[in-house]
């Protein structure tokens, strides 16, 4: 059609330079017949290739293979905190790259697909169909599973079923999530994977700064707990690295080389031959249109060109055979888009076709839908160009959340200089999401909007925005410095990338610097004012030091005053306890003392008894000795008396008697002492009475 068009137009070209009058004499009309002949050869020609795009197929082929392939379970946390924005677009969408560019380097595995978040939920099971795989990890939403929260131990116990019934000895579970857990029972699953000869690659995604939650049904679109206040969700480190020592795997962030890992990770494992499978296959029969609607549409041009000749006036041979090259190349131009088109899927690539062409004419909605209906080609290269293409459209559409996941999916190619665009595109997308979150949608005067934003922010939500609009910020930076760094001759990305520090540096500083609308002095006074808050911010923030210096001194006094109070208490309890100690002490002393000297005077009370007993005795033998001794010295007063009468009786007889001896004389002396002992005047001893001791009543002490 676009031949004949332009054949027509060469043909008439001639009557701007030839007078009517003139014509009917310079051109010899052509018959209608030819020119219907070229219409119609055209027409069917084209009819035949819209049938060539339909991929027309006939018969089936069944085809046997076998493969060595490993399984590869990738899980990804689809709980509410994967919505937050600290990674662009978001935790969830960076996690989808991941998982389709790791889908992407296994070509030969089986893979499958699970989400956890309060529950766990295998969404596709381990298989070697990758474009199912592929349309369920694009598909992935928060809204799988209803149950909050991120219980890591039922995914991984659910992750070991299904590799048990898979019937390999090793797989690989590949986890990509923020690392919050709230199982209880972590222990024990580390201690389950340890057991096991399965390999865990952890991927962390997000920062430990973390973000705000969003939710669109609150008006400020920021999720609240129960008790109304806003939920910061941080990346966790812990529980992703723990799951991935305990098997021995690596454990990563989000980086441009995380696929790269993994995949060394995974090649560790050996990889088991599966059994033969069938597959049955469409035979396509596209080539049995392709080649009529090529014969017929250079028999159209051919007529086309008869046409031409017939219809010039007469000149020389050599212009009209140079006029008529154009035709040519056209039908060439026609039949090398066609067999371009045939090299990759035929619908798909004329979906592609008609859809540059949509975009091309501002058509964005047409765009969409007509790329939406190519995604199926199985290059990865061109999906990525796709994914691009989207992603202007969405943009130009002024859809930027949609735009910026499309963006960041065109990522995954491995053409520099597409990859220099999406960074590029994306840093574009997410600048202008700051500003429609500030509320800006004329970017020419935007001072005023952006001073009242912040202000207003300060005041009524204590700075959340502002640090939410930072982070954005700070991320459409990075993706500019990444543009840079791919294609260094990109300056509108380093145009792009200063003005967007321009307006960080205006975030950072807490007060909106208006130089560009406010005269000189308004600048110094804003710098007086900036100063005299500096000013009195230190003096408040010594003020408060100082007031904490002494409260922690007043603090530590009274904990030594504590201390030392305790301490007396302590020391008078143990003073007492001694006391007390020592009266017991004293007292079982006095008791012992009291008891012996009972028993010592008890002792002594016997002795005195007996002693008592003795003298008694004696005295009563010495009375005894007295009256003897009286009644001897009475027998011997009479006998000397009665000696002194035979004296004198005998007179001269004794003197003629015998003289005593030695002896005689020592018991007549002895005798005598015996008597005057009787018969002295010396008096006894008086006999000691002793009252028997009685023991006293007890005293307390």
């Amino acid at each position: 059609m676009v031949a004949v068009i332009a054949a027509r137009k060469q043909s008439k070209a001639w009557l701007s330079l030839v007078a009517p009058r003139l014509r009917d004499r310079l051109v010899k009309r052509r018959p209608p017949f030819m020119k219907w002949l070229a219409f119609t050869l055209a027409l069917c020609g084209f009819a035949l290739l819209c049938l060539t795009m339909a991929r027309p197929f006939h018969g089936h082929e069944e085809v046997t293979s076998t493969t060595r392939s490993r399984n590869i379970m990738i899980s990804i946390d689809t709980s509410r905190s994967m919505l937050v924005e600290d990674v662009s677009p978001n935790r969830l969408e960076a996690a989808k790259a991941i998982a389709l560019e790791l889908l992407a380097a296994s070509p030969q595995d089986r893979v499958g697909v699970m989400v956890y978040a309060g529950e766990s939920m295998i969404i596709a099971p381990l298989t070697i169909d990758h474009n199912a795989v592929r349309e369920t990890i694009s598909q992935l939403d928060t809204d799988y599973i209803p149950m909050g929260g991120s219980n890591m131990d039922r995914m991984v116990e659910m992750a070991m079923d299904s590799f048990k019934k898979s019937g390999h000895s090793r797989n690989a579970l590949v986890i990509i999530g923020d690392g919050e857990d709230y199982s209880e029972n972590i222990d024990s699953t580390i201690k389950q994977i340890r057991e096991s000869s399965h390999l865990i690659c952890s991927v962390a995604v997000g920062t430990e700064r973390g973000g705000i939650i969003p939710d669109p049904r609150q008006r400020d679109g920021k999720f609240r707990d129960f008790r109304g206040q806003t939920v910061l969700s941080k990346m966790e480190v812990s529980p992703l690295n723990e799951l991935a020592a305990a098997s021995g795997g690596p454990f990563m962030g989000a980086t441009a080389d995380t696929v790269k890992q993994i995949t060394q990770a995974i090649s560790a494992i050996d990889a088991e031959e599966e059994k033969d499978r069938v597959r049955t296959i469409p035979l396509e029969r596209y080539q049995w249109a392709l080649l009529p609607a090529v014969i017929l549409l250079f028999l159209s041009v051919l007529a086309t060109m008869s046409f031409a000749r017939r219809g010039q006036p007469d000149a020389p041979a050599q212009p009209a055979r140079k006029a008529n090259k154009k035709p040519i190349l056209s039908a060439l131009a026609i039949a090398g888009i066609t067999l371009a088109a045939t090299s990759q899927p035929a619908h798909a690539a004329g979906k592609v076709v008609a859809a540059k062409a949509a975009l091309e004419k501002q058509d964005y909605q047409l765009a969409l839908s007509l790329l939406a209906e190519a995604n199926d080609l199985g290059n990865a290269e061109r999906r990525a160009q796709i994914d691009f293409a989207e992603g202007t459209a969405h943009y130009k559409l002024g859809d930027l959340r949609s735009a910026a996941d499309s963006f960041s999916r065109s990522l995954l190619s491995q053409n520099n200089q597409l990859q220099s665009e999406s960074y590029y595109n994306l840093g574009n997308t997410l600048f202008l999401q700051g500003w429609q979150r500030i509320g800006v949608k004329d970017l020419s005067k935007p001072a005023e909007a952006f001073t009242e934003f912040v202000t207003k922010d300060a005041k009524d939500n204590k700075g959340e925005g502002t640090k939410e609009l930072i982070g954005l910020w700070e991320s459409a930076l990075q993706q500019y410095q990444q543009s840079s760094q791919l294609n260094a001759s990109h300056s509108a990305a380093a145009t792009n990338a200063k003005e967007v520090e321009k307006w960080l540096q205006l975030l950072k500083n807490t007060k909106v610097q208006e130089e560009m609308e406010n005269p000189q002095d308004q600048q110094d006074q804003d710098q007086q004012n900036q100063d005299q808050q500096n000013q009195d911010q230190q003096n408040q923030d010594q003020q408060n030091q100082d007031q904490q210096n002494q409260d922690q001194q007043n603090q530590d006094q009274q904990n030594q005053d504590q201390q030392n109070q305790d301490q007396q208490n302590q020391d008078q309890q143990n003073q007492d306890q001694q006391n007390q100690d020592q009266q017991n002490q004293d007292q079982q002393n006095q008791d012992q003392q009291n008891q012996d000297q009972q028993n010592q005077d008890q002792q002594e009370g016997q002795e005195g008894d007996q002693q008592e007993d003795q003298e008694g005795q004696q005295q009563d033998g010495q009375q005894q000795e007295g009256q003897e001794g009286q009644q001897q010295n009475q027998q011997g007063q009479e006998q000397q008396g009665e000696g002194q009468e035979g004296q004198q009786q005998d007179g001269q007889q004794g003197m003629e008697a015998r003289q005593l001896s030695e002896q005689e004389m020592e018991a007549a002396r002895e005798h005598a002492r015996q008597i005057l002992e009787a018969n002295s005047d010396l008096e006894t001893k008086p006999i000691r009475r002793r009252n028997r001791w009685q023991r006293q009543p007890k005293q307390d002490w």
